[in-house]
């Protein structure tokens, strides 16, 4: 299991910053949920907390090694797509070479996108989306893996 230190747990409830209401009440309590050593556990499925409010002060998130570890998938697919691009300039067949470039681009930059969009939205902190993170990057990284250079196949 993760723990998390009081600090930690301080950082979420302020984001949270609603744990007066009912709804959050119950987040606030699974967070709460110590060991025998006294640090907070982290919950198996907890519900995405929005991270500000509009007119609230601007909290700024923390970027955790994961995070990092996970962009340099897309630094490897920014490597293969430069090396496909390279070999398409001196194929025969650019505008089938070029379909192939935007046609591996297009699902990779949406998918960092949509991620980025919504890490600076919400922050999760349960094991059932982290799981889900680590699968989506495994299909990120076989499509990277994939990426090859361009041939000319007659």
């Amino acid at each position: 299991t993760t723990f998390r230190s009081e600090g930690e747990i301080g950082v979420i409830q302020h984001i949270a910053g609603r744990k007066h209401s009912a709804e959050w009440d119950e987040i606030c309590e699974d967070l709460d949920a110590n060991d025998v050593n006294g640090h907070a556990m982290t919950p198996l499925y907890s519900p995405p907390v929005q991270r500000q409010r509009y007119g609230d002060d601007k909290v700024l998130p923390h970027v955790g090694w994961g995070d990092l570890f996970f962009d340099l998938f897309f630094v490897g697919a920014a490597y293969n797509l430069g090396v496909l691009l390279k070999t398409i300039i001196g194929a025969d067949q650019r505008v089938r070479g070029c379909m192939y470039f935007f046609g591996s681009l297009g699902p990779l930059w949406a998918c960092w996108d949509n991620e980025t969009f919504y890490q600076s939205r919400y922050l999760t902190i349960d094991y059932c989306h982290r799981i889900t993170e680590v699968l989506r990057y495994i299909f990120v990284a076989f499509a990277i893996f994939n990426i090859t250079e361009f041939q000319n196949y007659y």
